[in-house]
């Protein structure tokens, strides 16, 4: 229990900084839909779990 908690937590880390990283760069039309997709993945998969 705690343990996906702490792995969440650090994916939503992750995708926060991806986030920020993306802002800066301005090139993320066709990147960030695909971020986005991995990460409704990933966050399905540990809450699923």
């Amino acid at each position: 229990m705690l343990l996906s908690l702490y792995l969440l937590a650090v994916i939503l880390i992750t995708f926060k900084v991806i986030s920020i990283i993306d802002k800066l760069t301005t090139r993320r039309s066709k990147r960030k839909s695909l971020i986005d997709a991995d990460a409704a993945q990933v966050v399905f998969a540990v809450t699923k779990h």
